[in-house]
């Protein structure tokens, strides 16, 4: 059922789409077509460079979300169980955190120059932080009975940590992790748009310059399909790690 709601949410743009093309409320050669835009898809598809340059972008947001996740967990949980640290970095986080990627991209480069770790800082730069927050909150958020229980049967801190304060906080972590999966992705385009030599950001920038806009749209949608594709793998892991939690709130909806 909620694969037909999205596949007739789907056919209702391309009808808005069209019509609009049909109105030509804007030339044609800036609004093409959805059957163009599909046909440069097509083409986009069966070209091997092209495809090289997306699987470039996917993979240095993988290889950066790889490096955020434990990195903003480590720096979370080090942050909610030492009061000190967290009060050292708060200036740090509130005068980083809201610093968009395209921002310091310029800097990045003087200080660390182009290639593969250009573009690990700047997704490790851009999405950390939601990482980082949300593990400070869950930890923070420990139901303060659970912890008491825990004491009274004799664990000590580290297995407090263990064995109470991780499961409880994996949830609201992973809230985070999906937010930095998203970032890490849009840093990795954006990097390619301001500093790469290949990869799907610089085939848009490429494209846009040369006027070819159906191929602009067309890659534009494959940002968000692999967009799409990377919200499903944090999904398959969040269900790996805590889908005793998706079964309890199933059953806690179904009483």
């Amino acid at each position: 059922m909620i694969w037909l709601r999205r596949l007739l949410a789907l056919a209702v743009v391309l009808a808005i789409w069209q019509i609009a093309v049909w109105l030509q409320l804007a030339p044609e050669r800036y609004l093409p077509a959805p059957a163009t835009t599909a046909a440069a898809m097509a083409r986009i598809l069966a070209s091997p460079d092209d495809m090289k340059a997306v699987a470039l972008t996917l993979l240095r947001a993988l290889a950066g979300f790889t490096l955020t996740v434990p990195l903003g967990i480590a720096l979370g949980i080090l942050g909610a169980l030492v009061p000190a640290f967290q009060r050292m970095l708060r200036p740090w986080t509130e005068l980083l955190r809201p610093l968009p990627p395209a921002a310091i991209i310029p800097i990045s480069v003087f200080a660390i120059g182009f290639g593969l770790k250009l573009y690990l800082f700047i997704i490790v730069f851009a999405a950390l932080w939601p990482v980082y927050f949300h593990t400070v909150a869950a930890f923070s958020g420990t139901n303060e009975v659970l912890l008491r229980t825990g004491r009274a049967f004799g664990c000590d801190r580290l297995a407090l940590v263990r064995s109470i304060v991780l499961p409880q906080a994996l949830p609201q972590i992973f809230i985070g992790v999906r937010i930095a999966a998203s970032i890490s992705l849009i840093g990795s385009v954006v990097t390619d748009l301001f500093a790469g030599q290949d990869g799907l950001g610089y085939l848009l920038f490429e494209r846009a310059f040369a006027l070819r806009i159906p191929d602009v749209l067309a890659l534009t949608v494959l940002c968000g399909v692999n967009g799409m594709l990377f919200n499903q793998m944090v999904l398959v892991l969040r269900r790996l790690c805590i889908g005793w939690h998706e079964q309890m709130m199933a059953e806690a909806a179904a009483s």
